[in-house]
C-alpha cells in the first residue's frame, strides 16, 4: 500500500462520516496460514475521528491463538496527521510493528475518554511488539478534550503488556500533554530528542517506567 493521501472530512459526501481507521489490519484464527505481512508507504492519513476508544489514524489488531507471529507490518515514509483519537495503535500478541521515517503530528486532540481513553500518537497494546524510528513525533498544539501522550505502553488487563521501543526520534509534546506513558509492558525510549536536554524537565513529562535515558541533546540530525 503506497502513495496515497487520506482525509475522509475533505470529501464532501463523506463530511458527516466519523472513521473507524484509515488504515485497518487484522488478523484472527488459530491457523498461520492466515498471516500476513504488509508495507505501508508513502501516506497521509487525517481527520479520522473517535466512533470506538480504539479509533487509529493506523489501526493493526492481532485476535489469533495462532502460536507464531500472525502480522507483520512496516510503516514508512509516511504522514499520520490529526487524528482525533489515535496516530498509530497496534495491538494483540501476535502483532509486530516497524515504523520508521514518519510524521506522527497532532493525534489525540480529542479522544473517546469513555474508560480511560486519552489520546495517543503511538500506542503499543496487550503483548504487541512495535519498534519506532528516526520518526518526528509532536502532540497537538491546542487540547479540545482529556489528556494525550506521544507515545504509549498499556494493556487492557495486566500481565499483557506490549513491548514498545522508541529511538532516533523527535518526540516533542508542543506545549501540551505527556510524552511518554507506560502502564504495562516495556516502554525502552532511549536516544531520542524529547524537546530539552534537561533531565528534570524531561522526567516531568513520563508516566510510569519509562527508560529514556541516555538521551539526545539536540533536536537536529
Amino acid at each position: 500500500m503506497s502513495g496515497f493521501t487520506g482525509n475522509h472530512s475533505s470529501i464532501p459526501a463523506l463530511s458527516n462520516v466519523n472513521f473507524h481507521a484509515g488504515v485497518y489490519v487484522f488478523t484472527g484464527g488459530s491457523s498461520a496460514a492466515n498471516a500476513i505481512s504488509g508495507l505501508v508507504s508513502n501516506v497521509v492519513v487525517s481527520g479520522t475521528g473517535k466512533i470506538s476508544p480504539d479509533s487509529s489514524g493506523l489501526y493493526f489488531t492481532d485476535f489469533s491463538t495462532a502460536p507464531s507471529v500472525m502480522q507483520q507490518i512496516t510503516v514508512q515514509g509516511s504522514t499520520i496527521q490529526n487524528n482525533l483519537n489515535r496516530g498509530i495503535f497496534v495491538s494483540g500478541s501476535k502483532a509486530a510493528l516497524h515504523v520508521t521515517q514518519c510524521s506522527i503530528t497532532g493525534n489525540g486532540s480529542d479522544p473517546y475518554v469513555t474508560g480511560g481513553n486519552p489520546g495517543f500518537g503511538v500506542i503499543a497494546r496487550n503483548q504487541a511488539q512495535a519498534t519506532v524510528t528516526q520518526c518526528f513525533i509532536a502532540n497537538p498544539a491546542i487540547q479540545t478534550n482529556d489528556q494525550v501522550y506521544a507515545i504509549s505502553a498499556d494493556a487492557n488487563t495486566n500481565p499483557q503488556g506490549p513491548t514498545l521501543t522508541v529511538s532516533n526520534c523527535s518526540v516533542v509534546n508542543n506545549g501540551n500533554g505527556g510524552l511518554a506513558l507506560q502502564s504495562a509492558g516495556t516502554l525502552n525510549a532511549s536516544a531520542n530528542w524529547w524537546g530539552s536536554a534537561t533531565a528534570a524537565t524531561i522526567t516531568s513529562l513520563m508516566t510510569g517506567a519509562v527508560d529514556f535515558t541516555p538521551y539526545l541533546d539536540s533536536g537536529t540530525d
